[in-house]
């Protein structure tokens, strides 16, 4: 085995992703059990207090990928992109809720 199978073995260690709904629960982003099936295969987060605010993983099984959803918080929408790697997902969904959490305390004057 060399050290590159190991190294992608450890990206995409499903760990990262129950590290991420921990992340994501501390951050008032509720799990939407109405929308999240028992096979894990989708993560649907929804932000306390919000009504269009979600955060979607899915994962693709036969394309073996991640499509994650994230809220646009200045306006309505939301932007879908492609993630290879468990560990990709988490880096890339916890950049962004920092991100989210500035651009809505900023836009609801709570910060300078």
């Amino acid at each position: 085995m060399t050290v590159q199978a190991v190294s992608d073995i450890e990206k995409n260690d499903p760990s990262y992703l129950s590290d991420l709904r921990i992340v994501l629960l501390e951050e008032n982003w509720n799990i939407d059990m109405a929308k999240t099936p028992s096979d894990n295969k989708v993560m649907l987060f929804r932000k306390n207090g919000t009504d269009y605010d979600c955060i979607v993983v899915k994962k693709m099984e036969h394309e073996n990928h991640y499509n994650v959803t994230i809220p646009l918080p200045s306006t309505s929408g939301a932007y879908r992109t492609r993630i290879e790697t468990a560990m990709d997902v988490y880096l890339y969904v916890t950049s962004f809720i920092e991100y989210y959490a500035e651009t809505t305390l900023r836009s609801n004057n709570l910060l300078p």
